[in-house]
């Protein structure tokens, strides 16, 4: 009897193997396509096409060339790169940027990252033991929340992260199983995978709550020794050694660019602290009002939770999700509650500015619930009676609470369209519960079993449609600017002030590197200290309003950009939008004689001709030390751009003030800069891109130091003659981590082989 059970259990997971990979094509099937249209919609959310997307090309842009992707020269004065952890450029399965079209690529990823969010929440509830079927209902609670389904066109980075996590909570259940190095070295490998997606915040706040089950379950279990115990929470150490090591090339230079930010990961902007000191209730209503989970999913997920909460069998696992969700509710409140002020205080916590997103770990701990109760209710030979009275009990009250909220809220729509998506799968679970001893065969129970379970799930996937732009259409988007900034490439290294809004922008720098321009804008969450201070400059004494800090957008002041410093940093073009001209005039006020040098059907590129090139030379003579007060030097009405000079230190002695040099030849690249240059004298060459540690430089293939000068950039010491200069971005840190990731990899198929060995 056993035997054939196992047997017909075999067989379902077959089947629900089979159909839950079909039905997932389909559901995004459903998703993406209906969006395809003739008039392209930005996107509710600007980051993925004005930041993730543009950086993600770079980053495959520069592994085509052969350079591995550390710095980018279209953004600002130039930033970090792989420091950038959202661009996740050591993350494999971007590896598909390098072959596809941006847009299909997109597509692709995100449809695989849903399919592996939804397989590993399926093999995580096999390993705990539930049914297929249950398994498969959690599987697709959780791939397809629509949570997940909105970090599509929201924050692709926390989509692949939280498309890992069932399967890291699967890996730790392994382990706490059988802590054998195979076992250890597969949950480093699935942890890595999840850490270089690239979301600070989801891989912290997973790595805490994945900690604490471990602790949960190893607490809970009656059987374990403690010396069993002892070799558990060894092995759960070693795997997250192991990941740090794996993951070190991604982390460390994200440190160090976190380190010199303009403010701490965790602080939060002016707007968001006055927002997160509203009343207790207004942050509910806001929560029901912006989170889908709550207002089109199903309600039928959530009682079956509630379901799994009341009748599993793993007392101790169902408390822990059960707590866990209401904490994360609590917590995505932000200060409105004690509990948030308290778990600021607790290292690593205090890190990340968005309260709203510990909202990404509830779907995972309704997900493990839902499929608990699914298996208690319908797949159990002999569930409870009062399990099935309270079921019902449960999902009449929440229906109500649920109705009452979206009347109260005046979402009709949605009020209508959740009645029916919650009544009409519940009637056939019950439907097919009934009729299940009925049949002679378990494949018509579990087709329509699965059926009901994605129309549950077809909820959020149909009815969660935001104003998108098609995944393989995203050009489109650049497409009207394309001509605009291939003349401004091809007039050379000058740097370009964009003031051209896209869709519901203000100036996006990320369009300078989708066309591989640079500009002075900046849209870097860790935007460097030396940035923010600059911006404060260029948009006058009161930086109040001038200089997002949140966002890193340099944004026109009310009065005028200061024409001197746009000068120095070789900013020679300004594009607008042709329905600005009054407000562009006055931007540009000054003594720097503005011209339109071209103009197209939607934008207006003004030029300058007094900028200083991207490279100059000044006399040694006319530099002198400033340590403090940098800026106070810089705007003083004596300082003449170009001719004077702030350094940080001396190094050239010169006696002749009026030598003179010229630049002869300039490459720019992604992160080398070679020139070439004749000087009548001693003096600097100085280079108008950030002053960054990693930067090391060679004059004729001798290494020389490198100043700070003008308070942000960089130069270099050179004597009377002709010169080659070289500036090369190689990073201590990038190559130390490297070496580490590198030995832990091989540490990781050694330990691999021999458990093959051993097998």
């Amino acid at each position: 009897m056993q035997r054939s059970r196992s047997a017909a259990e075999r067989g379902d997971a077959e089947s629900v193997r089979f159909l839950l990979f079909a039905a997932c094509i389909v559901f995004w099937g459903l998703r993406v396509w209906p969006t395809s249209g003739d008039q392209v919609q930005i996107f509710a959310n600007f980051d993925v096409v004005g930041y993730w997307l543009p950086l993600l090309r770079e980053a495959a842009r520069q592994w085509r060339a052969g350079i591995v992707p550390l710095w980018n020269p279209y953004q600002a004065l130039g930033t970090p790169l792989m420091a950038t952890q959202q661009v996740a450029a050591l993350y494999p399965l971007n590896a598909l940027y390098l072959i596809l079209p941006l847009g299909s690529a997109w597509l692709f990823t995100s449809l695989l990252h849903h399919l592996i969010a939804t397989f590993a929440m399926y093999a995580w509830c096999r390993r705990l033991s539930l049914r297929p079927m249950a398994a498969a209902t959690g599987g697709v609670a959780y791939g397809f929340s629509s949570i997940l389904i909105g970090k599509v066109i929201y924050l692709p980075d926390e989509l692949i992260c939280l498309a890992w996590l069932p399967a890291l909570f699967a890996c730790c259940e392994t382990v706490i199983a059988s802590p054998s190095p195979r076992a250890v070295a597969t949950m480093a490998i699935v942890w890595a995978l999840h850490v270089l997606g690239g979301d600070a915040d989801t891989i912290v706040r997973s790595a805490w709550l994945l900690a604490t089950y471990a602790l949960v379950r190893l607490g809970t279990d009656p059987d374990g020794a403690a010396i069993t115990r002892v070799r558990v929470v060894l092995a759960l150490a070693i795997a997250a050694v192991l990941t740090a090591g794996l993951t070190a090339a991604q982390w460390l230079p994200t440190l160090e660019l976190a380190e010199l930010s303009v403010r701490a990961p965790g602080s939060l902007a002016p707007a968001q602290q006055a927002a997160f000191t509203a009343p207790l209730w207004e942050m509910l209503v806001e929560r029901v009002r912006g989170v889908p989970t709550l207002s089109s999913a199903s309600s039928l997920i959530l009682v079956l939770g509630i379901s799994g909460f009341c009748l599993w069998s793993r007392r101790s696992v169902a408390w822990f999700f059960a707590l866990a969700a209401v904490l994360i509710g609590l917590l995505s409140i932000g200060p409105a509650t004690p509990l948030f002020v308290w778990l600021q205080n607790i290292p690593t916590l205090s890190w990340f500015r968005v309260p709203g997103r510990w909202l990404n770990l509830l779907p995972l701990c309704l997900a493990v619930l839902a499929a608990a109760g699914s298996e208690s209710l319908l797949w159990s030979p002999a569930p409870r009676r009062s399990g099935r009275a309270g079921f019902l009990l449960v999902l009449a009250l929440l229906l109500s609470a649920k109705v009452a909220t979206l009347v109260h809220l005046g979402l009709w729509r949605l009020w209508v369209l959740a009645l029916f998506f919650d009544a009409v799968p519940l009637a056939l679970l019950l439907l097919l519960k009934r009729r299940s001893r009925q049949m002679t065969t378990r494949r018509p129970l579990v087709v329509a079993n699965l059926l009901a379970i994605f129309f549950v799930v077809a909820t959020p996937v149909l009815l969660y449609q935001p104003d998108t732009l098609p995944a393989h259409r995203v050009d489109e988007l650049y497409r009207p600017f394309a001509d605009v900034f291939d003349r401004l490439r091809a007039a050379g290294p000058s740097r370009v002030l964009s003031l051209l809004p896209i869709g519901d922008g203000r100036a996006w720098a990320k369009i300078g590197t989708y066309f591989e321009v640079p500009v002075l804008n900046d849209f870097e969450p860790l935007s460097s200290r030396d940035f923010e201070e600059l911006g404060r400059l260029i948009n006058g004494a009161d930086g109040s309003d001038a200089y997002d800090v949140f966002t890193g957008a340099l944004i026109p002041p009310r009065q005028h950009l200061d024409p001197r410093l746009l000068d120095l940093l070789a900013v020679r073009f300004v594009i607008a939008s042709p329905e600005q001209p009054s407000q562009v005039s006055q931007w540009l006020s000054g003594s720097t004689p503005w011209k339109v040098r071209f103009r197209s059907s939607n934008a207006v590129v003004y030029e300058n001709p007094q900028a200083l090139s991207r490279a100059f030379f000044v006399a040694a003579a006319q530099a002198r030390v400033v340590t403090q007060h940098c800026a106070d030097e810089l705007l003083s009405a004596t300082f003449e751009v170009g001719r004077d000079l702030l350094v940080a230190e001396r190094n050239p002695v010169g006696s002749e003030p009026v030598a003179l040099g010229e630049i002869e030849s300039l490459e720019i690249g992604p992160q080398r800069v070679r020139a070439q240059l004749r000087a009548a004298g001693a003096g600097y060459l100085v280079l108008s891109d950030a002053f960054y540690p990693g930067w090391r430089a060679t004059v004729d293939g001798t290494v020389a130091p490198i100043v700070r000068a003008d308070c942000f950039l960089r130069a270099v010491a050179v004597d009377a003659g002709r010169h080659t200069v070289v500036f090369e971005y190689a990073p201590q840190s990038f190559r130390l981590a490297s070496l580490l990731s590198g030995m832990t990899f091989l540490a990781v198929i050694i330990g691999y082989a021999s458990a093959q060995r051993r097998v």
